[in-house]
Parts: C-alpha cells; structure tokens; sequence
C-alpha cells in the first residue's frame, strides 16, 4: 500500500513539473497582445503616445526644479531611466513631506513621476 502512494505521488510530482516548466519556460503571450493591439490602433497609439510623452516631460520637469533648487548631486540619471517611476534617491525627510502632496514614494527612494505634478 505504501508503495503505491510513493508511485502515485511521484506520478503526481513529474506532471506538476512538466506544468510549472512549461509555464515558467514560455511568457504567456497576453503582454504582446495588448502591446500588438496598442501599436496597431490609431485611437491607442496616439492615447499611448500622449502619455509616454507627458511621462518624458515630467522627468525634465523634476530634474529641472531639483537642478534650479540647488539640490545638491547629479540628476541626469531621472531622464536617462524610462517607465513611469523614477529612482530619486532622495531622502527620507523629503519623502516624509512630500507624502503630504498627493503622490507616490517609495521607501528607496523610488518616486511614481505620473503623480508628482498631477
């Protein structure tokens, strides 16, 4: 009796690996559908577009103020990165004040750009 759950539980283990390889091995496709559809719609690209590009302008927005500030360091690296959050490196007693404004920040420092001039 023993013996059969053994075999059965390692028949169980060989599908349930076959499962999570497979599933790990291939990217579900659901991420290249939507950016396919958005790239090929007019009425998506251009709302894409729109946002890409005010994401871009508040980058230079942020590192312009912090330069005109004064606030000491280099802050090329806000738009050298890409995507909509940004690692600012700036320091807590910042962030506890800015948590006052209607914005995202994170504890390392990492601030989401879309909120910071919404």
């Amino acid at each position: 009796m023993l013996m059969l759950c053994f075999n059965n539980l390692t028949r169980i283990l060989s599908q349930m690996e076959k499962i999570v390889r497979t599933t790990w091995s291939n990217p579900p496709s659901q991420g290249a559908r939507i950016v396919s559809k958005t790239l090929n719609c007019p009425e998506l690209f251009a709302e894409w577009y729109a946002v890409s590009n005010r994401v871009l302008l508040m980058r230079d927005q942020l590192k312009s103020k912090l330069q005109a500030l004064g606030t000491p360091g280099t802050w090329d690296h806000i738009t050298q990165q890409i995507g909509m959050f940004s690692f600012t490196g700036l320091n807590r007693e910042w962030r506890t004040h800015k948590e006052h404004a209607n914005t995202s920040s994170y504890s390392q420092g990492n601030t989401g750009i879309i909120s910071l001039f919404s």
